[in-house]
């Protein structure tokens, strides 16, 4: 039977062991220490904390001026606090503590090598060298972030010991002078949700606002990359070495290569070279500009767009300039692009608006509606063609299947064919100026085409006739039930290539009370209105 004295020792020996419990968890915050906080610098509080534990930045102590090193564990630094107490009692606010480096020589944050992962949350990170030096074998995340007026945003070096995979999300990164991300580690994965990149002015050619280089990759999703600009090429973003880009509900707006107007700068929104891969689904290009290539420029690349398996979303290529050739594509030197279900309208260039294919390049041209582009030659453009194809040198290819050119204001050729080869079909070309000037027409055809004339090509199945849009006055492209391009060719390509229309209906529907020409495919970028039950199952039930 244990005594009075004993009971009360093991009373004592039991709120030791509680309160011991209750210090190894407890909450580590940065600010004045007369305030309550538990350390005074971000430094103290990282070396002081367990793998994994909170760090909490209060924005009373800000600015927080001295370079941040984490290397040994995984930490999560969180800010958003307004003070001591409010830390304390995970109170957050939207006051975000502001982390400068000791000098602009240095980077303001560096993870080097910790043995988990990190996490930083709600804080500006600025006027430093790198705002972030990344180099971890575990993820690094970045979630509601403003990473501004740095020399580089946000720095993945050459990583021998492994791999970089940096989270960014909800993000803006703005007005970093020699780049926003630079990725220079073949094994590094970015991945961007939700988040602006924007107002970067980059002079330096070797550099570019989102830098992705020797095979790094960048994935990309419902964000907006704009109004940023590069004296040479790729104004928002470039891809080199191997690298890869895929690119979800992205809008690439205003951005500008060759802004000194050296004539050097190829690619408004996007330069890829030397094998790199560009994957774009319901991405948008607007209002960019270049000296070749006004939205995109590749050179031995390779891109792909679509609007995806959706009636909405996304992908249009508006209002892209571009000084010389390629109002919105410059596809050169072994290079390949594909675009699926979008609408190229309002562009314009001196030769070659929607795109210049060169030195054994191919360039595919699906389901879309190209339109409105030019002006005639006014202005600072000459508007002479929408296509060019081999103008530098010979085998390139141009594939325009199931789209509808209608209605642009150009001066002098639809299709410049200077010794490539070019193949039109089931589509409809409805414009003022001739189909196509050719040197050499054996590698020209012209198949199941509704077109204004057919005395510049030649074609066993073309009809000059008026397709009937439904309001061509206002841009209305679909077709009227009396349009001749219903029901008008056989299955020129194979539907496991083109898949749907472009609002994504299927295409080959045999509309009753309608003669069939040459077969029940309908031209142009978008099938006759019909209706289908039990598409594809019943995931279709329109009435």
């Amino acid at each position: 039977m244990k005594t009075d004295k004993q009971k009360i020792l093991l009373l004592f020996s039991m709120i030791a062991v509680h309160t011991y419990g209750q210090e190894a968890d407890a909450v580590l915050t940065v600010g004045p220490i007369v305030q309550g906080c538990t350390h005074d610098t971000i430094q103290a509080a990282v070396d002081a904390s367990d793998p994994g534990e909170e760090v909490r930045i209060t924005s009373v102590g800000s600015p927080y001026i001295g370079s941040i090193n984490i290397g040994s564990h995984g930490v999560s630094l969180k800010g958003g606090y307004l003070d001591c107490i409010a830390a304390n009692a995970d109170t957050e606010s939207d006051t975000k503590p502001i982390i400068k480096a000791n000098n602009p020589f240095n980077s303001a944050i560096t993870v080097d090598n910790p043995s988990g992962e990190v996490v930083f949350e709600s804080m500006i990170v600025q006027d430093s060298d790198n705002g972030f030096d990344l180099k971890s074998n575990f993820p690094v995340t970045l979630s509601n972030i403003d990473i501004s007026t740095n020399t580089i945003g946000v720095l993945l070096d050459q990583y021998a010991e492994g791999s970089n995979e940096l989270n960014i999300n909800y993000t803006l990164i703005e007005s970093n002078s020699l780049s926003g991300i630079s990725c220079l580690d073949q094994d590094s994965v970015v991945n961007i949700h939700n988040s602006e990149v924007k107002n970067h002015q980059i002079v330096n050619e070797a550099y570019s606002t989102l830098d992705f280089r020797s095979g790094c990759r960048i994935n990309a999703q419902d964000s907006s990359i704009h109004d940023n600009s590069n004296v040479a090429g790729g104004g928002a973003l470039r891809l080199e070495g191997g690298s890869v880009a895929s690119l979800r509900n992205v809008v690439f707006q205003a951005n500008q290569a060759n802004s000194d107007g050296e004539g050097l700068g190829n690619g408004g929104a996007i330069l890829a070279t030397s094998g790199s891969n560009i994957s774009a689904v319901s991405t948008c290009f607007i209002d960019n500009s270049a000296s070749n290539g006004g939205a995109v420029a590749l050179d031995g690349a390779s891109f792909t767009a679509s609007r995806g398996s959706q009636k909405s979303g996304c992908h249009k290529y508006q209002n892209n300039r571009a000084s010389n050739q390629g109002g919105v594509f410059f596809v050169g030197f072994a290079s390949s692009a594909i675009l699926d279900s979008a609408v190229v309208q309002e562009s314009r260039a001196d030769q070659s608006i929607v795109a210049t294919v060169i030195v054994g390049s191919y360039f595919g041209i699906i389901n879309s509606l190209i339109t409105n582009n030019g002006d005639s030659g006014s202005g600072d453009w000459a508007d002479e063609s929408l296509f060019g194809v081999a103008l530098l040198g010979f085998g390139s290819t141009l594939d325009i299947w199931y789209s509808t050119i209608a209605d642009n204001n150009i001066t002098d050729i639809i299709i410049d064919d200077l010794n490539g080869a070019v193949d039109v079909k089931s589509s409809i070309i409805s414009d003022q100026v001739d189909v196509i000037q050719t040197v050499t027409s054996n590698n020209d055809n012209f198949e199941c085409l509704i077109a204004h004339e057919n005395q510049s090509y030649s074609s066993g199945s073309a009809t000059v006739t008026d397709p009937l849009f439904k309001d061509r006055a206002n841009g209305d492209f679909s077709l009227t039930a009396t349009s001749p391009a219903i029901d008008y060719c056989y299955e020129a390509i194979q539907l496991n290539t083109v898949g749907d229309d472009y609002e994504a209906d299927l295409r080959g529907v045999d509309h009753p009370g309608v003669a069939d020409f040459l077969g029940p495919f309908d031209l142009g970028f978008n099938a006759f209105n019909h209706r289908i039950l039990f598409r594809n199952g019943f995931d279709s039930c329109e009435l």
